[in-house]
This record gives structure tokens, sequence and C-alpha cells, in this order.
């Protein structure tokens, strides 16, 4: 009867220390998709200061280059992404990388072509930017 009890506390040991990990993989995908949105959503509010803030260093660095050698590339970049509509892209989190892909399929009666759109997130310290991985 000890066994069985001491079987059964082990065995509910292990079941509690794996459930902790599941719950932060779903919440690094979650925290990712709710930086995402706010990108989007700032991107069509056109909020520049907001949008500024969820981009990386180095690739905001990048940008405001641009933006000095060309104006409007950031206002262009902004249209860009506000067009889209989080809910429709899958995630996929690996290696604090998030690649947000959305992908959309388009027959005429001539000929039938693929479209797909991919987003992604960096960990930057203790959140997620949108920038390219280095």
């Amino acid at each position: 009867m000890q066994l069985r009890i001491w079987l059964a506390v082990l065995l509910a040991g292990i079941m509690l220390s794996l459930n902790p990990v599941a719950r932060a993989d779903n919440g690094t995908e979650a925290e990712a998709r709710a930086t995402f949105t706010k990108l989007v959503s700032a991107a069509k509010k056109r909020q520049v200061a907001d949008f500024k803030k969820l981009i990386a260093k180095a690739d905001l660095a990048e940008m405001e280059e641009m933006e000095k050698e060309r104006a409007g590339m950031i206002t262009m970049m902004m249209e860009m992404i506000g067009a889209d509509d989080p809910k429709q892209f899958k995630a996929q989190v690996k290696d604090g990388v998030a690649t947000f892909v959305k992908s959309r399929k388009q027959k005429t009666k001539d000929m039938t072509s693929s479209e797909t759109t991919t987003f992604t997130l960096i960990r930057e310290g203790d959140q997620w930017k949108f920038g390219k991985p280095r």
C-alpha cells in the first residue's frame, strides 16, 4: 500500500512539474501575438511613436536611416503592416523568434497563385519586438 501512495505522489509531482512548462510555451506565443497585435494597431492608427517602441533597436536604426534618405518610408511600412489582420496569421515560436505567417491562394480561370505574408518578432531583453533575427 505504501508503494502505491508513493507512486501516486511521484506521478502527481511529475505531472505538476510538466504543466507549467506547457503554460510557459503558450504564454510566450500569447505574448508575441499581443505584441504583433499592438504593432498592427499602432500602424493602422498611424501612431508613429507607439509603432517605433515595438521595433528592435537595430531595425529601428535601419528604418530611420532609410527615412533620412527617402521621407515617408516609415509611413509606407506602417501602411503595409496596418493592412493586415493579426487573427489571420499562424504563429510559430522558437528560440526567441516568433514568426507569423498568412498564406492565401487566389484562383482565376487561367491560373492559381499563392501569396504569403510573414512577420518576424524577436526577443529584445524581456520584450517581443518586430525585427530580424541576428
